[in-house]
């Protein structure tokens, strides 16, 4: 475990010019307290399994669904839009103090089967490249109605670079860390955002 750490944290320092990562939760989280007659509200978001270069034909199942990368970028969107709606439509009367969004795992498709492989929209470093793009115009979005964002980012397994699953390395051996550590260098300088990309795959 600790051979698996130092590799994550030399990958961010040595690809990204990280410092080492605090992974306690921001100090807001702790310092909430509603004035008198105010209520106040934590809105939390969970993203998952977007499975980014997955290719869906809609003629071969019966026209139920289409999905590309294509359709991943406008639900991402409107995912990050709603979220603001959600909160600041439907649940007034509350202070936000800020927002808390935890991606968990399985935002690329990967090429951990054969059919994927040959199937995929994209191949994973340019669905890793959209990911974090996507991620970034939904953080400058919600930085524009909340003060404060808490971001959790969680490898899953679809993101491995290994042929099977594995323990040791889970997290350097993956793409999702990758997108968690350049969204952190993107907001590395931004005091309103804190960014958490686990080394042991679980938070």
């Amino acid at each position: 475990l600790e051979g698996s750490l130092s590799a994550a944290e030399d990958l961010r320092g040595g690809v990204f010019n990280l410092a080492e990562q605090d992974l306690r939760k921001p100090k807001w989280l702790e310092d909430i307290k509603p004035a008198k007659g105010k209520h106040v509200a934590i809105p939390q978001l969970m993203i998952s399994d977007e499975q980014v270069g997955e290719r869906i034909v809609a003629a071969e199942i019966e026209g139920v669904n289409h999905y590309d990368h294509k359709v991943y970028a406008q639900r991402h969107d409107l995912c990050a839009q709603k979220a603001v709606e959600i909160s600041k439509e439907y649940m007034r009367g509350q202070e936000f103090p800020g927002l808390i969004v935890s991606f968990l795992g399985d935002a690329v498709n990967g090429e951990i089967h054969a059919e994927l492989a040959e199937t995929n929209s994209l191949s994973s470093v340019p669905s890793a490249a959209l990911v974090v793009a996507k991620r970034r115009d939904a953080i400058d979005f919600w930085l524009k109605h909340y003060e404060k964002i808490f971001v959790i980012v969680v490898p899953g397994n679809h993101g491995r670079t290994t042929p099977k699953p594995r323990f040791k390395q889970y997290v350097t051996m993956n793409y999702e860390a990758l997108i968690g550590w350049w969204l952190q260098s993107l907001y590395e300088k931004e005091p309103r955002v804190k960014i958490v990309v686990p080394e042991s795959g679980d938070y």
